[in-house]
């Protein structure tokens, strides 16, 4: 499945590539201002993804466009903006994963544990593929259903991609073995990880195996967190097939069970290390 793309975001990626060649400068020219990677310069240009403000401000600064130029390209983002398709998700979806998508994207902090699978807000769309293709979705009218999953989980990244949610993800080390079994694929879905652990709002951190057992081995769990004061935070817990909120009362217990899953992750640095040398990627 090819990625996402509106004709907003495809004409607004073109023209900030005409203003990056108007100004004679390479990728690598703009990295260092951007403060992403390059991937994410060349999915802003290909029309995949959409810039944040912070991120449109700073291609100003390098670009330096005459005013005409950039009213132009201050237009077609506004117009993409406000142009975001709503997630649509597909009939077979469990009514508590519907409530999980609402709050997720209300959300300002998600921490997630994930025993067994790269997280959703991570995973590439050859890796989501993987994923969706292993479950069975029975009949001829749910032929579709995994290309809209896969799409709805990439749709979802974008909050990530322009700063605007914050991800910690907890990931098992069984995670990257199961991972890297992908070959390729699962080399790619991993430099996808280290990469996102590069941006300021995202933290990734490994449980090792010589951490012994903890309480969260038995499933997922994603702790969401609000802007508002009054909205106390929630905890979903995904099972095959769908998910479960906590009650309010237990909702103090996983936190108690995420900081003791704290305790025994690995440094970022140390993470990064691990995933790096799992998939045998070279950092240096």
């Amino acid at each position: 499945m090819p990625p996402i793309r509106s004709r907003l975001k495809r004409d607004l990626g073109a023209a900030l590539a005409r203003l990056r060649h108007a100004a004679k400068l390479d990728a690598v020219d703009v990295l260092p201002h951007l403060g992403r990677a390059q991937s994410t310069l060349s999915r802003i240009e290909n029309g995949d993804s959409l810039p944040s403000k912070q991120d449109l401000e700073a291609l100003r600064e390098v670009y330096k466009p005459t005013p005409e130029a950039w009213a132009d390209v201050l237009e077609l983002w506004n117009e993409a903006n406000a142009d975001k398709k709503r997630l649509i998700l597909p009939a077979p979806v469990s009514p508590s994963f519907r409530r999980y998508i609402k709050s997720e994207l209300k959300a300002r902090r998600a921490v997630t544990f994930q025993p067994l699978a790269v997280p959703g807000l991570t995973q590439d769309e050859t890796y989501a593929r993987h994923i969706e293709d292993e479950h069975p979705h029975v009949g001829e009218e749910n032929r579709g259903v995994p290309a809209q999953l896969v799409a709805v989980r990439i749709q979802r990244q974008a909050r990530v991609e322009r700063g605007e949610l914050e991800l910690v993800a907890y990931l098992d080390e069984a995670v990257l073995h199961r991972t890297a079994g992908l070959g390729a694929d699962g080399k790619a879905q991993l430099q996808r990880v280290l990469t996102m652990a590069s941006w300021p709002n995202v933290t990734v951190r490994v449980v090792p195996f010589g951490s012994g057992v903890h309480s969260l081995m038995t499933g997922p769990i994603t702790w969401l967190e609000f802007e508002r004061k009054a909205d106390e935070p929630e905890v979903y817990l995904e099972y095959p097939g769908g998910g479960a909120w906590v009650s309010e009362k237990e909702v103090p217990r996983y936190r108690a069970m995420l900081d003791s899953l704290e305790r025994k992750a690995l440094p970022t640095e140390a993470s990064a290390e691990l995933i790096a040398r799992v998939a045998r990627i070279k950092t240096r």
